[in-house]
This record gives C-alpha cells, structure tokens and sequence, in this order.
C-alpha cells in the first residue's frame, strides 16, 4: 500500500469511528421535551397539545412518551 492509499484509509476509518461514536449509546431524552424544543411555529393549539401531554405523563406514568402525546394530539 502506497502513501496515497494510506491516508484515504486513515481518514475513513476517522470517519466511520466518529460516525460510531455518535451513534452509540443513543441518548435518553423526553420525547415531550424534544417536541416542544423543536417546533417552530408555536401557536395556541400547540401550547394546549404540550400542556395535555404533560398532564397526561404526569398523571400515566406507565405509559411512553409518544402515547400521552398522541392522546393529547387526538
């Protein structure tokens, strides 16, 4: 293996071990949370769809995250 050859495989094997590492362990956050960090238009049937799904997480703790949203979606 030439010189050439030898900095390419390097910077793949950087590549797919970054990449790895961003995936592994997947990260654990509220799915509530992550859904209103992430809207962008914020309007009043949204605050009261994010007011009922943590109503709902509070009060049904044994459900997902996605449950409780997707009732309080309805």
């Amino acid at each position: 293996m030439n010189r050439n050859h030898l900095w390419k495989l390097l910077l793949i094997l950087l590549v797919i071990g970054w990449s790895v590492s961003e995936l592994l362990p997947p990260k654990d956050r509220p799915l509530i949370e992550e859904f209103e960090r992430l809207a962008e238009k914020r309007d009043t049937n949204f605050t009261a769809i994010v007011a009922r799904a943590k109503q709902l997480q509070t009060t049904h703790t044994n459900r997902s995250g996605y449950a409780n949203l997707v009732e309080a979606i309805g």
